[in-house]
């Protein structure tokens, strides 16, 4: 399918490399413990980073994950200070025998960089996981020692950090950490005082939900794979629905109960099961991350705007209706451009609405959009709103 062939305004956007100095502020390009390098890839939906930090080189897609990542290295940073403590020491020369060597699978070799990168999202344009205990986040022999997996969300929540991030250098640390603290009997033998360093991302930056941070580190796997079932059959999803949404291993444990909590936030929202239904088909880490950071996005513009009435899933996104029909889509998006891919969707999707027309049809992106990309959108009849993702986090 061509855009001629669609009839989209004939000349479109590429890919393109910015350099990391415009588009962060200085401090996350050049961090204490992490480096952001030039180019940095835009395919049109996300940036794609390369991020330096001691342990080499890790590719990070979006700029909210990002975020994230500077977060987590300052933390391991910190928590590299406390594995130097006599306490530290002491916890774990008592029993250093009693550990599972499982922990060591941990650490991965640096990813490699690369130009042309292209996100899940993107890739939209153009498995359904495996079970483990009924929720497929899996840990090492060591995290499933009895008492071990408390501690270490003790640890994440005192560092404030995802306890089920995808940073394998993150995990390894946590678990040195964690593992001290675990075998020397208590948390506070190893002196945790404040933890310096400002809010940590994963509370305060994607999350709309103050909850969020507080349940997902207070509840092992198994009580939060009950929570996220008890809450999705609550709200009416089909049994064969929630099993597969909680078996996708795509998703992580906190992607999966930030979800929850968003839909079950929309309590008056018909149709949520859709959203489940259609998350239920991503078959990608980033897109993963995208649809976590959409359901939030959703649950802050429904709370904080305007009520949306019900959820409508068109194709690969899911789009929210408005007390008078208008149509909402909101896209967690870095930085749009008007590529093929784009035009093509936008044409095949108001040409699938011509059938039923709104009264208006919204867009609500997380980040900006090139000019060609706004002046596209609007003939084809969309209002877009940039930066919502701040506008709706300061609500």
């Amino acid at each position: 399918m061509t855009t001629a062939a669609l009839g989209v305004p004939g000349r479109t956007e590429k890919p393109e490399e910015v350099k990391a100095a415009d588009l962060l502020p200085p401090s996350i390009v050049s961090g204490t413990n992490s480096q952001v390098l030039d180019p940095v890839a835009d395919d049109g939906y996300l940036y794609t980073y390369q991020l330096q930090s001691k342990f080499g080189v890790m590719t990070v897609t979006s700029t909210a994950t990002l975020y994230e990542r500077v977060h987590e290295f300052n933390m391991i940073a910190q928590m590299d200070e406390l594995s130097g403590t006599k306490e530290f020491s002491k916890g774990v020369e008592a029993q250093a025998k009693n550990v599972a060597k499982g922990a060591e699978n941990l650490v991965v070799h640096p990813v490699k960089t690369t130009k042309k990168a292209i996100s899940g999202v993107g890739r939209l344009f153009g498995k359904i996981g495996h079970a483990f205990s009924g929720d497929s986040d899996s840990h090492t022999s060591v995290a499933n020692v009895i008492g071990f997996s408390k501690v270490e969300r003790a640890y994440a929540q005192r560092f404030q950090v995802d306890p089920y991030s995808r940073n394998p250098y993150l995990q390894k640390t946590l678990k040195d950490v964690s593992t001290a603290g675990f075998l020397g009997g208590a948390i506070t033998k190893l002196g945790l005082g404040a933890v310096g360093g400002g809010a940590g991302t994963f509370l305060t930056v994607s999350s709309t939900t103050n909850s969020l941070g507080a349940l997902v580190t207070s509840k092992s796997g198994k009580e939060l794979a009950s929570y996220n079932t008890d809450t999705l059959r609550a709200m009416g999803v089909d049994e064969d629905i929630i099993d597969l949404f909680l078996k996708n291993d795509h998703f992580t444990r906190t992607e999966r109960t930030s979800i929850v909590v968003s839909l079950d936030s929309m309590k008056d929202t018909k149709n949520r099961e859709a959203f489940v239904k259609f998350s239920i088909l991503t078959a990608d880490d980033d897109v993963a991350a995208f649809r976590r950071r959409q359901a939030e996005m959703y649950s802050a513009f429904h709370n904080t705007q305007k009520p949306i009435k019900e959820f409508l899933f068109l194709d690969q996104f899911a789009a929210g209706v408005l007390e008078d029909n208008s149509l909402l889509i909101i896209a967690p998006v870095d930085h749009l451009l008007w590529t093929a891919s784009m035009a093509n969707y936008i044409t095949s999707l108001n040409h699938e609405m011509s059938a039923n027309p709104r009264p208006a049809k919204h867009l609500w992106l997380g980040g900006s959009a090139s000019p060609m990309a706004l002046k596209n959108l609007k003939q084809e009849g969309w209002q877009v709103k940039q930066n919502a993702a701040d506008l709706l986090k300061s609500k």
